[in-house]
């Protein structure tokens, strides 16, 4: 079992960019078929830090 942590760094915006990039990754997550544990931590600079832990069954 193989496991992968990434760290996503998305600045809070209210355009369409961040909403397809978001959706994007979560499309990308899926195709892979792979368990996925979100942790969403807010940051001082109104930013928004994902961490994503992957367990792949390998």
């Amino acid at each position: 079992m193989l496991v992968k942590e990434f760290l996503l760094v998305v600045k809070v915006k209210n355009g369409a960019a961040t909403n397809h990039h978001n959706i994007a990754v979560g499309k990308r997550i899926r195709d892979l078929k792979r368990w996925v544990k979100r942790i969403k931590i807010s940051d001082y600079n109104y930013s928004h830090v994902y961490r994503e832990t992957i367990l792949s069954f390998n």
